[in-house]
């Protein structure tokens, strides 16, 4: 009997490069039967030819600015009768947009209900639309199926699902209905040890949790198990801005391999932090002294800090000066600047889309990238926003700050290869903002320039 092929697929952006693989397939393929074979295809590392590839199933995983590719991707297999499904953030949120473009769709996270999908697909009667109501018990959580990903710099593992907190940008909270969910440490840990990789991402949306008692203790239980098992690895992770309160969870964090955290600042004025629901980040009068003390506290231990800031359609030159002022005197080590996104399936969005800009889905969302301004500015024309940014950010990123954060770096890590991918990282930075910038320019003026696809290759 000839056995059946699952290709799974990751769209590509442009916009978005990240250096480990898709972790949501790796966990598909785990809950696939043993009498598939499979093939994992990520569009962010090699150009693949769509319309010969030999598939008796399609599943492709998509967030928002991968939308319109995924609905391309899709298209070309459905012509050729190959059944598709689509599954991911983007689609839970939408699913209705969605099964428009695939043979089904899968709403919320994947693991419970991918084998009745394949159970159907195998009777020849599949549904339009799976719905898992029910969140994933992490106790029983497969691992991963590392073996079918490619040649990455890095890898990547989670070891909780969810966050406490509730921004109105952020989609995660309405994925997992604001249940913040904690992977067994002894699996964790086991997982670890048999990941090659000795740089890994740790994908937890906030790996500290919101400093409850409950949260320190297992994040302190997790630390002291990856220092007991040798685990071996150089991580970084994302964790809000409470991670700095507790020195003794950075002690044992750094001592467990942590060499950088990203920490959503968003912004300095305390009125478009509680506007967006980040409550957690007013602690001071002055938030720029808040968020001094947070750097400094991660320093002291070594910890490089990844610092994310949003612009918004609400932001005035004053805000823009005050930010540029900051960031350039601030020791965080390397700066995000992103353009504040209303996602599907947020109180942002619902908020925000009667002022869109760009409301002709699915063809705009591969806008929704963090780097368009998707409303009208309340205070400057659009393309005053644009170059008052870009002013910001050229404040932010000047050769003089690069080089004292690259030695910077240097000091409070002692390690060399950290302050290289620092300096590395800052050149990166400035090419994609200058990019970012006359992109943007383009737009307004309604130039023609080449698709977003044009380096890849469908058919």
């Amino acid at each position: 009997m000839r056995r059946k092929k699952l290709l799974l697929i990751n769209p590509g952006n442009p916009w978005f490069f990240y250096f480990t693989p898709p972790l949501a397939l790796g966990y598909v393929a785990a809950v696939t039967s043993d009498n598939w074979d499979i093939e994992i295809v990520d569009e962010k590392t090699r150009r693949f030819n769509f319309a010969t590839a030999q598939a008796d199933l399609v599943g492709i995983t998509v967030m928002t600015p991968q939308a319109r590719r995924a609905y391309e991707i899709s298209a070309v297999f459905t012509r050729r009768n190959i059944p598709v499904v689509l599954g991911g953030i983007h689609v839970s949120m939408r699913p209705q947009e969605a099964s428009g473009y695939a043979t089904a769709v899968v709403v919320g996270e994947a693991e419970n209900i991918w084998p009745k999908v394949l159970e159907d697909f195998e009777a020849g009667k599949m549904a339009k639309i799976y719905e898992n109501k029910e969140l994933v018990d992490l106790d029983t959580l497969p691992r991963p199926r590392r073996d079918l990903y490619g040649s990455y710099p890095a890898s990547i593992i989670k070891t909780t699902r969810g966050c406490p907190f509730n921004c109105d940008f952020c989609c995660i909270s309405a994925f997992n209905k604001r249940r913040y969910r904690l992977r067994p440490v002894d699996d964790v840990v086991d997982e670890m040890k048999g990941i090659k990789h000795k740089v890994l991402f740790v994908a937890d949306d906030n790996i500290v949790g919101s400093g409850r008692q409950q949260d320190d203790e297992r994040a302190m239980s997790l630390f002291e198990a990856m220092v007991q098992k040798e685990t071996r690895k150089t991580w970084g992770s994302q964790a809000s801005i409470n991670v700095a309160n507790n020195p003794e969870i950075l002690r044992m964090m750094r001592k467990a391999g942590c060499a950088s955290l990203l920490i959503g600042f968003e912004a300095l004025e305390t009125s478009a932090l509680k506007g967006r629901g980040k409550y957690q980040n007013v602690q001071m009068a002055s938030n720029e002294d808040y968020y001094s003390q947070v750097v400094n506290a991660l320093h002291a231990h070594g910890i490089a800090v990844n610092g994310f800031f949003f612009n918004s359609h609400e932001d005035t030159q004053k805000s823009f000066e005050r930010m540029a002022n900051f960031l350039a005197k601030s020791d965080i080590d390397l700066v995000t600047h992103t353009i504040l996104t209303p996602l599907p399936g947020t109180v942002l969005f619902d908020k925000t889309l009667p002022k869109l800009c760009f409301r002709q889905f699915p063809a705009d969302w591969e806008k929704y990238d963090f780097s368009r301004l998707l409303a009208a500015p309340s205070h400057m024309t659009r393309s005053q926003f644009y170059h008052t940014r870009h002013k910001m950010i050229q404040k932010t990123h000047s050769w003089p700050r690069i080089f004292r954060i690259t030695l910077q770096g240097l000091l409070h890590s002692h390690s060399p290869l950290m302050a290289f991918l620092l300096l590395i990282s800052h050149y990166n930075q400035r090419k994609f903002f200058h990019k970012e910038l006359r992109r943007n320019l383009a737009e307004l003026k309604g130039s023609t320039h080449p698709s977003a696809f044009d380096s890849i290759s469908m058919y």
